[in-house]
């Protein structure tokens, strides 16, 4: 019984440093254009496409204000998010403006 004890807590700690192991080497988190912002501007539009960490994220008006539009994979899932800018050029506008009128 003591040597069936000894031989399955061999077998697991062999387990767990293999696990251990493929997680460390599988990481490709140094990867310097993976942690770097890659821009591209698209001459005949003017855009500007950031690409941060494997996701691009668009620059679109809407209603005067600037908003972010991130679209990203994820193994053969795809997905998109829609956020305000905060520092929207219109937005500081009117901060500015109603800062003037108190």
């Amino acid at each position: 019984m003591a040597t069936v004890r000894k031989i399955l807590t061999i077998v697991l700690f062999v387990l767990m440093l293999i696990v251990m192991v493929i997680g460390l080497v599988s990481c490709d988190c140094d990867n310097a254009s993976y942690n770097q912002t890659q821009v591209k501007k698209n001459e005949n539009t003017g855009e500007v496409t950031y690409t941060i960490r494997g996701v691009e994220l668009h620059v679109v008006e809407i209603d005067g204000c600037e908003y972010l539009i991130g679209i990203g994979q994820a193994g053969y899932a795809g997905y998109g998010f829609l956020t305000h800018k905060g520092n929207c050029k219109y937005c500081e506008e009117r901060r500015r403006n109603n800062t003037n009128k108190d």
